[in-house]
């Protein structure tokens, strides 16, 4: 059930016994109260998943909201897009019972960890803004349950408060490639005295993404990250520091981060006879990712010519061992010079870029265009969230 103007609503909750997926969008919605779901209230036993989409809604009107949600047994999954929500109204929803919980705010504050402690079911989080404010130290928060995180990079700070043992899905991203995001969230006064006590290990400099709080979770939670997607700014050393602590890793994606030879010779898989491997004490394996079956290039590789191709020949070791995984599937930008190559090893293992006749164990390679070829796509800019401030909260 989707409604957008309150009439609709008030008239929907007659109905409400039969919602199961609901999505409220509220827009202009000042005091008094403008709408009305008693109706509703301790009368929705289907409601499982709830989406709330508010700009310029005063608190009056958000409270029918949380208690609608409050008197949802069922309920598990809740996405709340609010540009004035804080702490005290995040924590009006029946956040021990969610399973799957997605939040974003454009202004004020959030005690992200106050949250997570009463969210003790969970076991997916997406978090984009604002920035979390930990007022006070304290030992690291447990959440048995999680297993999948989905979080802006310049957030991950709060990474050291969390141990997260069944962790195996994360994507770590910038909200906005394109805009200086930190820079502008930096500007906050309460921002800056955060930092100031708090000192969080993970931060973002103009060199891009330190993963320095990330690797710290991984460690104290000794979790298994299977699923990586990054869209971070970030240096290469730091991309090379963060693969070479999640050996386990079988799905790779990088975006916005520059490529050279350095990282694919550490990706490249080296036989126990061969000359040119390097010998690290501290590698527990010869080559970064030992484990990777599909790797997603959308990024910039500076790479000279054959040394991805040689990268990706040696990744393909059939049948596949304990201490051996193939790599199965190669997402790449149109235009790579090792492409023909690479398009000439899927046909030899069976398998065309689109998956045609796939074996198995073959490779699959798949190629993405790039942006600006092709017939150019129309730009509809999107209003639906411009920030406003709202006098009544």
């Amino acid at each position: 059930m989707r409604g957008r103007s309150p009439h609709t609503r008030t008239s929907a909750s007659n109905s409400s016994t039969r919602w199961k997926d609901v999505r409220f969008d509220f827009r202009h919605l000042y005091c008094p109260e403008m709408y009305t779901l008693a109706l509703a209230e301790s009368n929705t036993p289907l409601l499982r998943t709830f989406e709330f989409h508010a700009r310029d809604v005063s608190n009056i009107n958000v409270a029918q909201i949380t208690r609608l949600l409050s008197s949802s047994p069922a309920l598990r999954e809740v996405t709340w897009v609010d540009d004035l929500a804080d702490t005290a109204l995040l924590l009006q929803l029946p956040l021990s019972r969610l399973t799957r919980l997605s939040l974003a705010m454009d202004h004020g504050t959030v005690d992200y960890l106050q949250v997570l402690n009463h969210c003790s079911n969970l076991e997916h989080i997406r978090i984009t803004r604002p920035f979390s404010l930990t007022q006070t130290a304290q030992s690291p928060l447990w959440l048995g349950k999680l297993t999948s995180l989905n979080i802006s990079y310049d957030l991950t700070g709060i990474l050291d408060y969390l141990v997260l043992p069944a962790l195996r899905d994360v994507r770590i991203y910038a909200e906005g490639m394109n805009r200086n995001v930190h820079a502008r969230s930096l500007s906050q006064p309460d921002l800056l005295a955060h930092h100031h006590h708090h000192q969080p290990a993970s931060t973002s400099s103009v060199e891009g993404w330190d993963p320095a709080s990330f690797i710290s979770l991984i460690d104290r939670s000794d979790c298994t990250i299977h699923t990586l997607s990054l869209k971070a700014p970030m240096t290469e050393a730091a991309l090379a520091l963060l693969l070479h602590h999640t050996t386990s890793l079988r799905k790779l994606s990088i975006e916005g981060v520059a490529i050279t030879d350095t990282l694919l010779e550490r990706m490249t898989r080296r036989s126990p006879g061969d000359s040119s491997a390097e010998v690290e004490v501290e590698h527990e394996e010869s080559h970064l990712c030992p484990h990777l079956n599909e790797l997603a290039l959308h990024t910039p590789l500076t790479s000279t010519p054959g040394m991805l191709f040689q990268m990706i020949e040696s990744r393909l070791c059939f049948p596949a061992s304990k201490s051996c995984s193939s790599l199965i599937k190669l997402r790449i930008l149109d235009g790579h010079k090792d492409l023909d190559k690479l398009r000439e090893l899927s046909r030899a293992s069976g398998a065309d870029e689109r998956g045609r006749g796939e074996g198995e164990g073959g490779f699959r390679l798949e190629v993405v265009p790039r942006k600006g070829k092709g017939r150019r796509r129309s730009r509809v800019r999107n209003y639906l969230f411009r920030r406003k401030v709202c006098a009544s909260r």
